[in-house]
Parts: structure tokens; C-alpha cells; sequence
């Protein structure tokens, strides 16, 4: 298992454990404060086979906007490349983000370890 640290916006030293196919984690010391679980998955959309990589961000509330969650994408881009976003509209999906969710969505984009919300009519 590899892991990296990073001071987080409030100060404290962070570990973020990773490895190949399982889920990303965040540590203060012991205490699990983040995680990034990814899955990796096909689906057909309008007659295409696209890939993606699923993954579900949580982060405890006291550790909230502190750059955990960012760091977590930005760990799992340097895994496994851009993110593909699994489709809102798709009624499997119903964990769809919080306000602060679609901001740090967006920044991800902005920093390109994102490359989109998924197939749009046009795909």
C-alpha cells in the first residue's frame, strides 16, 4: 500500500493511503477521516460501450473543506487518469452531490482530472 501526506487548510497532517484498485483513504493519525471508493465498470449508452470509474467521496464533517476531498480526486487521477462521471439522469445513480459536492466537482473539471458528467444526447 503506498500513501502520501499533505497539510490540509486546517493545518493538520493528513496520510492518504492508496493501492491499486481499492479504495483511497484519508488518516489523521489513526482516525479514518476520507475516502474514494472507485469501481470500475462498461456501459452501453446510446449503442456506445463507455468506460467509467464509479466512485462515492466521504468525508467526515469536521474534516470538511479542509482540501481532503480534492486531494482524494487528485490522488485517484494519478491512478487511474481521468475520471469519467457516471450519468445524473440514470436512475441507478441517486447518491447525487451536495452544493459543496458540485464545487469541488467543478474544480476537478477546471484541473482536468475530470473529463466530463457523463454522455450527453450528443454522445
Amino acid at each position: 500500500m503506498d500513501k502520501t501526506e499533505f497539510v490540509d487548510a486546517k493545518s493538520r497532517t493528513i496520510t492518504v493511503r492508496y493501492e491499486w484498485g481499492g479504495d483511497i483513504e484519508a488518516f489523521d493519525g489513526e482516525k479514518r477521516v476520507g475516502s474514494f471508493v472507485v469501481l470500475e465498470g462498461e456501459e452501453s449508452w446510446s449503442g456506445k460501450s463507455e468506460p467509467w470509474i464509479y466512485h462515492q467521496i466521504h468525508i467526515d464533517e469536521e474534516y470538511a473543506g479542509a482540501g481532503i476531498a480534492s486531494k482524494l480526486i487528485e490522488t485517484a487521477f494519478s491512478m487511474y487518469g481521468p475520471l469519467q462521471f457516471r450519468d445524473a439522469n440514470n436512475p441507478m445513480n441517486k447518491n447525487f452531490p451536495t452544493i459543496d459536492g458540485m464545487k469541488l466537482l467543478y474544480k476537478a473539471v477546471r484541473n482536468g482530472w475530470v473529463i466530463d458528467f457523463g454522455p450527453t444526447e450528443a454522445s
